[in-house]
Protein backbone atom coordinates (compact mmCIF):
# COMPACT_ATOMS: atom_id res chain seq x y z
CA UNK A 1 0.00 0.00 0.00
CA UNK A 2 3.22 2.13 1.05
CA UNK A 3 4.43 1.57 -2.60
CA UNK A 4 1.31 1.87 -4.68
CA UNK A 5 0.95 5.32 -2.71
CA UNK A 6 4.06 7.01 -3.13
CA UNK A 7 3.66 7.86 -6.92
CA UNK A 8 0.45 10.11 -5.61
CA UNK A 9 2.10 11.31 -2.39
CA UNK A 10 4.86 12.76 -4.72
CA UNK A 11 2.32 13.94 -7.60
CA UNK A 12 -0.01 15.74 -4.57
CA UNK A 13 2.89 18.06 -2.41
CA UNK A 14 4.73 18.83 -5.80
CA UNK A 15 1.66 20.11 -6.75
CA UNK A 16 0.72 21.55 -4.26
CA UNK A 17 4.49 23.24 -3.03
CA UNK A 18 4.48 24.75 -6.74
CA UNK A 19 1.45 26.01 -6.47
CA UNK A 20 1.99 27.88 -3.16
CA UNK A 21 5.77 28.80 -4.38
CA UNK A 22 4.94 30.51 -7.78
CA UNK A 23 2.62 32.59 -6.16
CA UNK A 24 5.94 34.12 -4.35
CA UNK A 25 8.59 33.57 -6.51
CA UNK A 26 6.38 35.50 -9.38
CA UNK A 27 3.85 37.54 -7.73
CA UNK A 28 5.41 38.46 -4.83
CA UNK A 29 8.82 40.91 -4.18
CA UNK A 30 11.93 39.70 -5.53
CA UNK A 31 13.82 41.42 -3.19
CA UNK A 32 15.47 38.73 -0.57
CA UNK A 33 15.28 35.69 -2.82
CA UNK A 34 17.74 33.29 -3.47
CA UNK A 35 17.29 32.60 -7.13
CA UNK A 36 20.14 29.88 -6.90
CA UNK A 37 18.01 27.47 -5.05
CA UNK A 38 15.30 28.35 -6.61
CA UNK A 39 16.52 27.41 -9.76
CA UNK A 40 17.83 23.89 -8.56
CA UNK A 41 14.53 23.17 -6.64
CA UNK A 42 12.53 23.73 -9.88
CA UNK A 43 14.47 21.78 -11.61
CA UNK A 44 14.31 18.74 -9.15
CA UNK A 45 10.06 19.55 -9.46
CA UNK A 46 10.33 19.02 -13.39
CA UNK A 47 12.38 15.91 -13.02
CA UNK A 48 9.80 14.75 -10.47
CA UNK A 49 6.89 15.59 -12.89
CA UNK A 50 8.22 14.27 -15.63
CA UNK A 51 9.18 10.94 -14.25
CA UNK A 52 5.26 10.75 -12.89
CA UNK A 53 3.80 11.49 -16.42
CA UNK A 54 5.26 8.26 -17.17
CA UNK A 55 4.27 7.02 -14.24
CA UNK A 56 0.55 7.67 -14.71
CA UNK A 57 0.81 6.58 -18.74
CA UNK A 58 -2.29 4.59 -17.47
CA UNK A 59 -4.26 6.43 -16.15
CA UNK A 60 -5.95 9.17 -17.35
CA UNK A 61 -6.74 11.43 -14.29
CA UNK A 62 -3.52 11.50 -12.58
CA UNK A 63 -1.33 11.80 -16.00
CA UNK A 64 -3.49 14.38 -16.95
CA UNK A 65 -2.66 16.71 -13.51
CA UNK A 66 1.26 15.40 -13.69
CA UNK A 67 1.23 17.00 -17.42
CA UNK A 68 -0.63 20.10 -16.64
CA UNK A 69 2.04 20.88 -13.64
CA UNK A 70 4.62 19.65 -15.50
CA UNK A 71 4.08 22.47 -18.04
CA UNK A 72 3.43 25.18 -16.03
CA UNK A 73 7.03 24.59 -14.32
CA UNK A 74 8.27 24.63 -17.81
CA UNK A 75 6.79 28.28 -18.05
CA UNK A 76 8.06 29.51 -14.92
CA UNK A 77 11.91 27.60 -16.23
CA UNK A 78 12.24 29.90 -19.23
CA UNK A 79 11.72 33.30 -16.26
CA UNK A 80 14.59 31.72 -13.85
CA UNK A 81 17.52 32.99 -15.89
CA UNK A 82 15.82 36.73 -15.72
CA UNK A 83 15.03 35.72 -12.01
CA UNK A 84 18.73 34.89 -11.44
CA UNK A 85 20.21 37.99 -13.20
CA UNK A 86 17.48 40.41 -11.46
CA UNK A 87 18.32 38.44 -7.96
CA UNK A 88 21.83 39.50 -7.63
CA UNK A 89 23.00 41.33 -4.50
CA UNK A 90 25.75 43.30 -6.38
CA UNK A 91 22.69 45.36 -8.69
CA UNK A 92 22.85 48.76 -7.72
CA UNK A 93 20.83 51.75 -8.99
CA UNK A 94 23.61 52.41 -11.69
CA UNK A 95 22.60 49.33 -13.31
CA UNK A 96 19.07 49.53 -12.84
CA UNK A 97 19.43 52.83 -14.95
CA UNK A 98 21.57 51.24 -17.36
CA UNK A 99 18.71 48.42 -18.49
CA UNK A 100 16.45 50.96 -18.23
CA UNK A 101 18.02 52.78 -21.00
CA UNK A 102 18.16 49.63 -22.61
CA UNK A 103 14.25 49.20 -22.77
CA UNK A 104 13.95 52.66 -23.26
CA UNK A 105 11.81 53.06 -20.54
CA UNK A 106 12.61 53.46 -16.78
CA UNK A 107 12.73 51.01 -14.62
CA UNK A 108 11.18 51.77 -10.72
CA UNK A 109 12.07 49.86 -8.69
CA UNK A 110 10.10 49.44 -5.08
CA UNK A 111 10.08 46.77 -2.31
CA UNK A 112 7.49 45.21 -3.85
CA UNK A 113 8.71 44.70 -6.93
CA UNK A 114 8.32 41.46 -8.24
CA UNK A 115 9.46 39.10 -11.05
CA UNK A 116 6.42 39.52 -12.92
CA UNK A 117 6.67 43.22 -12.64
CA UNK A 118 10.14 42.71 -14.19
CA UNK A 119 8.85 40.57 -17.21
CA UNK A 120 6.07 42.51 -18.13
CA UNK A 121 8.74 45.29 -17.88
CA UNK A 122 10.31 43.57 -20.74
CA UNK A 123 13.28 42.38 -19.20
CA UNK A 124 13.37 38.91 -21.04
CA UNK A 125 13.53 41.08 -24.51
CA UNK A 126 17.04 42.18 -23.73
CA UNK A 127 18.14 38.68 -21.66
CA UNK A 128 21.56 39.10 -22.95
CA UNK A 129 22.18 42.56 -22.07
CA UNK A 130 20.69 41.75 -18.63
CA UNK A 131 22.94 38.45 -18.19
CA UNK A 132 25.67 41.14 -18.99
CA UNK A 133 25.07 44.03 -16.38
CA UNK A 134 24.35 41.67 -13.75
CA UNK A 135 27.63 39.58 -14.42
CA UNK A 136 29.56 42.83 -14.49
CA UNK A 137 27.28 43.60 -11.07
CA UNK A 138 28.40 40.64 -9.39
CA UNK A 139 32.22 41.12 -10.09
CA UNK A 140 31.65 44.82 -8.74
CA UNK A 141 30.09 43.32 -5.85
CA UNK A 142 33.03 40.83 -5.24
CA UNK A 143 35.61 43.79 -5.18
CA UNK A 144 33.25 45.87 -3.29
CA UNK A 145 32.88 42.86 -0.65
CA UNK A 146 36.73 42.38 -0.60
CA UNK A 147 37.61 45.65 -0.27
CA UNK A 148 34.95 45.84 3.05
CA UNK A 149 36.56 42.85 4.04
CA UNK A 150 40.10 44.24 4.28
CA UNK A 151 38.59 47.60 6.13
CA UNK A 152 37.13 45.03 8.26
CA UNK A 153 40.42 43.44 9.28
CA UNK A 154 42.38 46.06 9.71
CA UNK A 155 39.86 47.79 12.51
CA UNK A 156 41.30 45.12 14.56
CA UNK A 157 44.63 45.34 13.98
CA UNK A 158 46.69 46.68 17.04
CA UNK A 159 50.51 47.47 17.47
CA UNK A 160 52.11 45.77 20.61
CA UNK A 161 54.14 47.87 22.79
CA UNK A 162 56.26 47.28 25.38
CA UNK A 163 57.86 49.92 28.20
CA UNK A 164 61.82 50.28 27.63
CA UNK A 165 64.10 49.77 30.74
CA UNK A 166 63.60 53.19 32.69
CA UNK A 167 63.03 55.19 30.34
CA UNK A 168 60.11 56.11 30.61
CA UNK A 169 59.19 55.31 27.22
CA UNK A 170 57.35 52.06 25.15
CA UNK A 171 59.02 50.74 22.34
CA UNK A 172 57.18 48.42 19.25
CA UNK A 173 57.29 44.59 20.19
CA UNK A 174 56.49 41.77 17.58
CA UNK A 175 55.23 43.67 14.43
CA UNK A 176 56.12 40.32 11.92
CA UNK A 177 52.36 39.57 11.99
CA UNK A 178 51.17 42.75 10.97
CA UNK A 179 53.69 43.48 8.18
CA UNK A 180 52.76 39.83 6.76
CA UNK A 181 49.29 40.91 6.87
CA UNK A 182 50.18 44.54 4.92
CA UNK A 183 52.28 42.68 2.49
CA UNK A 184 49.24 40.37 1.74
CA UNK A 185 46.65 43.35 1.51
CA UNK A 186 48.72 45.59 -0.75
CA UNK A 187 49.13 43.11 -2.92
CA UNK A 188 45.86 42.47 -3.36
CA UNK A 189 44.40 45.91 -3.17
CA UNK A 190 46.58 46.70 -6.38
CA UNK A 191 45.59 43.62 -8.15
CA UNK A 192 41.33 44.54 -7.60
CA UNK A 193 42.88 47.82 -9.02
CA UNK A 194 43.65 46.41 -12.08
CA UNK A 195 40.40 44.53 -12.66
CA UNK A 196 38.38 45.40 -15.38
CA UNK A 197 35.36 46.13 -13.29
CA UNK A 198 37.03 48.55 -10.42
CA UNK A 199 35.56 51.65 -12.17
CA UNK A 200 32.76 52.44 -9.63
CA UNK A 201 35.07 51.91 -6.62
CA UNK A 202 38.50 53.38 -8.38
CA UNK A 203 38.70 56.33 -6.29
CA UNK A 204 37.77 54.16 -2.80
CA UNK A 205 40.27 51.78 -3.89
CA UNK A 206 43.17 53.88 -4.90
CA UNK A 207 42.46 55.56 -1.89
CA UNK A 208 43.24 52.13 0.46
CA UNK A 209 45.90 51.52 -1.45
CA UNK A 210 47.31 54.64 -1.02
CA UNK A 211 46.87 54.52 2.83
CA UNK A 212 48.29 50.77 3.00
CA UNK A 213 51.43 52.26 1.09
CA UNK A 214 51.49 54.92 3.85
CA UNK A 215 51.76 52.56 6.80
CA UNK A 216 54.35 50.50 5.17
CA UNK A 217 56.64 53.89 4.58
CA UNK A 218 55.56 54.48 8.09
CA UNK A 219 56.42 51.13 9.63
CA UNK A 220 59.79 50.75 7.79
CA UNK A 221 61.07 53.80 9.15
CA UNK A 222 59.48 53.67 12.45
CA UNK A 223 61.45 50.26 12.58
CA UNK A 224 64.73 51.81 11.80
CA UNK A 225 64.30 54.79 14.02
CA UNK A 226 63.75 52.61 16.83
CA UNK A 227 66.79 50.48 16.06
CA UNK A 228 69.37 52.94 16.12
CA UNK A 229 66.98 55.07 19.26
CA UNK A 230 67.97 51.57 21.11
CA UNK A 231 71.50 51.58 20.77
CA UNK A 232 72.47 54.97 20.74
CA UNK A 233 70.13 56.12 23.90
CA UNK A 234 72.27 54.49 26.48
CA UNK A 235 75.25 56.04 25.02
CA UNK A 236 73.74 59.64 25.27
CA UNK A 237 72.15 59.28 28.63
CA UNK A 238 75.83 59.30 29.65
CA UNK A 239 76.59 63.23 30.53
CA UNK A 240 80.29 62.92 29.67
CA UNK A 241 79.08 61.85 25.99
CA UNK A 242 77.06 65.22 25.78
CA UNK A 243 79.82 67.30 26.96
CA UNK A 244 82.12 65.02 24.54
CA UNK A 245 79.95 65.46 22.09
CA UNK A 246 77.91 68.47 22.15
CA UNK A 247 77.00 68.78 18.69
CA UNK A 248 75.68 65.10 18.33
CA UNK A 249 74.25 65.51 21.61
CA UNK A 250 71.71 68.87 20.50
CA UNK A 251 70.91 66.40 17.55
CA UNK A 252 69.81 63.60 19.61
CA UNK A 253 67.83 65.20 22.13
CA UNK A 254 65.54 66.59 18.98
CA UNK A 255 65.40 63.29 18.15
CA UNK A 256 64.80 61.87 21.43
CA UNK A 257 62.21 64.50 22.11
CA UNK A 258 60.67 63.58 18.57
CA UNK A 259 60.76 60.08 19.66
CA UNK A 260 58.48 59.78 22.98
CA UNK A 261 55.96 61.85 21.44
CA UNK A 262 54.99 59.78 18.59
CA UNK A 263 55.37 56.98 21.11
CA UNK A 264 53.20 58.36 23.03
CA UNK A 265 50.95 59.22 21.28
CA UNK A 266 50.65 55.51 19.54
CA UNK A 267 50.16 54.18 23.22
CA UNK A 268 47.21 56.08 23.87
CA UNK A 269 45.58 54.19 20.79
CA UNK A 270 47.52 51.56 19.11
CA UNK A 271 44.89 50.46 16.73
CA UNK A 272 46.96 50.04 13.81
CA UNK A 273 45.05 52.77 11.20
CA UNK A 274 44.83 55.44 14.20
CA UNK A 275 48.41 55.50 15.45
CA UNK A 276 49.99 55.72 11.50
CA UNK A 277 47.65 58.71 11.16
CA UNK A 278 49.43 60.80 13.20
CA UNK A 279 50.53 64.81 11.77
CA UNK A 280 53.60 64.36 9.52
CA UNK A 281 54.28 61.26 11.60
CA UNK A 282 56.51 59.61 7.91
CA UNK A 283 58.31 63.27 7.34
CA UNK A 284 59.43 63.38 10.95
CA UNK A 285 60.47 60.03 11.14
CA UNK A 286 62.49 60.47 8.00
CA UNK A 287 64.25 63.65 9.83
CA UNK A 288 64.65 61.63 12.81
CA UNK A 289 66.32 58.49 10.68
CA UNK A 290 68.77 61.31 8.68
CA UNK A 291 69.78 63.00 12.46
CA UNK A 292 70.54 59.65 13.57
CA UNK A 293 72.82 58.77 10.98
CA UNK A 294 74.56 61.82 11.35
CA UNK A 295 75.02 61.17 15.25
CA UNK A 296 76.08 57.65 14.24
CA UNK A 297 78.66 59.00 11.59
CA UNK A 298 79.81 61.63 14.54
CA UNK A 299 79.72 58.84 16.95
CA UNK A 300 81.78 56.81 15.10
CA UNK A 301 84.29 59.35 14.29
CA UNK A 302 85.01 60.61 17.97
CA UNK A 303 85.41 56.34 18.60
CA UNK A 304 87.80 56.27 16.25
CA UNK A 305 90.02 59.61 17.21
CA UNK A 306 90.22 57.80 20.81
CA UNK A 307 91.31 54.53 19.52
CA UNK A 308 93.93 55.95 17.49
CA UNK A 309 95.47 58.05 20.60
CA UNK A 310 95.13 54.96 22.35
CA UNK A 311 96.74 53.20 20.03
CA UNK A 312 99.52 56.04 20.35
CA UNK A 313 99.56 55.55 24.11
CA UNK A 314 100.00 52.34 24.02
CA UNK A 315 102.50 52.40 21.21
CA UNK A 316 104.86 55.64 23.14
CA UNK A 317 104.52 53.17 26.76
CA UNK A 318 106.18 50.33 24.70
Amino acid sequence: MVSLKEPYDRLWHTTYDFHQKYERWYNGPFEGLDAEAISDEVEEMWKTMFKLTKTFMDQVGSRRVAEYVKERIEKFRLHVPVLQCICSPGLRQRHWTQLGEHLGTELNLTPETSLADMIEAGLPKIQRKLEEISHAASKEFSLEKALEKMKGEWASVVFEFKPWRETGVSILAAVDDIQVLLDEHTQKVQTMRGSPYVKPFEAEIRSWEEKLLSMQDILDAWIKCQMTWLYLEPIFSSEDIMKQMPVEGRKFTRVDQTWRELMTTAVKDPHALVATQQPNMLPRLHECNRLLEEIQKGLNDYLEKKRLFFSKVLFSVE
